[in-house]
């Protein structure tokens, strides 16, 4: 019994893998592009599990989001402003049973491989033999008594946090500067379009009042934890742009059960663009303030510091402040990161929203 209760973990990734795999090939063979999109949202349900259950709970926090919600959000606006059904030949049911099997099979093979070459094991937890990079890692994240030890910690107990700010930082920076091009490319395509003045009318826009009444219950419980996955990111498994993809999952929400007109009450496209600028703000100040410090101080410092290193750089923020842990800059930085994701995806669903009609007198006006 208790040999099964250690396959178990194991037993529910496989049968996570053969589902999402058999997802997949029915979001392809499926030629109701709605549909299409349901199976592709049960697959990245699948396989948020499978990161669960591979304790990555940072990586979870993510995908379950994105790609359970607001990538088939994206999908459905797209459907919506194309067609429903794909117009192509189907693949034959026998190709299509067969494709299927041959799959099944080489993902049961390939499990069993990895079995018994031991590239992975029936261990629940890691074991503890980790190596050097990693106990360099979990040794530098928060502080130690051991005074060379203190000197590289980040003062955060979330190691995942810890690693993208002080020693991914770059990284971190670049990949916010491609949401942040992604946004502006889409403002200025759009850049003559607006969503129409219209009054909205609860009875006849929207879904069910069923729908609704489930909505308005959702929407502030999702914004409550994105507000917590955000601001306790430098703590627990989170952060900003997890925090920031969550909350605006409630803006898809409104759009979809209840509709555009109703969004814009809360969410206007100029409010959202001044809030996300002032993000971005934040974000480059936490990127800057220790070397702004420095250079009013006349000490060293350096971009993308946090705390500050009694060899090289004395200047930082405060690692805590009575009593509350707070990370030096990396409070700042989820604060900041949350404000500009949050509003740079509710930017694209207000964008993504406006009424096909509207854009077509645009449209029309430039070709007279």
């Amino acid at each position: 019994m208790s040999q099964l209760y250690e396959l178990m973990p194991y037993i529910v990734m496989a049968v996570s893998a053969l589902a999402s795999t058999v997802a997949v090939y029915l979001a392809i063979v499926e030629r109701d592009l709605i549909k299409a999109v349901l199976y592709s949202a049960i697959q990245s349900t699948f396989y948020a599990l499978l990161f669960y259950l591979l304790m990555v709970p940072d990586i979870v926090l993510v995908y379950v989001p994105v790609s359970v919600g607001l990538l088939p959000a994206v999908f459905i606006f797209a459907i919506k402003k194309t067609e429903k059904y794909e117009e192509v030949a189907g693949i034959p049911k026998i190709a299509s049973v067969i494709i299927l099997v041959l799959v099944t099979v080489f993902t049961l093979i390939a499990g069993w491989l990895l079995v018994q070459s031991h590239a992975i094991t029936f261990e629940i937890f890691p074991s503890a033999d980790a190596r050097a990079l990693a106990k360099w890692f979990l040794n530098t994240t928060l502080a130690s008594k051991e005074w060379w030890i203190r000197t590289f910690s980040a003062m955060s107990p979330e190691a995942v946090t810890a690693i993208v700010w002080d020693y991914r930082g770059l990284d971190t920076y670049f990949e916010t500067s491609v949401m942040y091009l992604a946004i502006i490319g889409a403002l200025a395509i759009a850049r003559y379009f607006d969503i129409p003045k219209k009054e909205y009318k609860e009875e006849s826009m929207g879904m069910s009042i069923i729908g609704k009444t489930a909505t308005k219950i959702l929407v502030p419980m999702i914004i409550v934890v994105a507000i917590s996955i955000g601001l306790h990111g430098h703590l627990t498994p989170g952060g900003g742009f997890q925090g920031g993809v969550t909350a605006a999952v409630a803006v898809s929400l409104m759009i979809f059960i209840f509709s555009v007109y109703f969004a814009v009450r809360y969410f206007k496209i100029y409010t959202a663009i001044l809030l996300r600028i002032i993000g971005l703000i934040g974000i480059a100040l936490a990127a800057t303030i220790a070397i702004l410090i420095a250079l009013a101080t006349g000490y060293h410092g350096f971009i993308f510091q946090n705390q500050p290193k009694p060899i090289a750089s004395q200047v930082g923020l405060p690692y805590e402040i009575g009593g509350n842990l707070i990370s030096g800059t990396l409070l700042m930085f989820n604060t900041s990161e949350f404000l500009a994701v949050f509003m740079g995806f509710a930017i694209l669903f207000l964008l993504l929203s406006i009424p096909e009609e509207s854009v077509m007198e645009v449209i029309r006006g430039e070709i007279e």
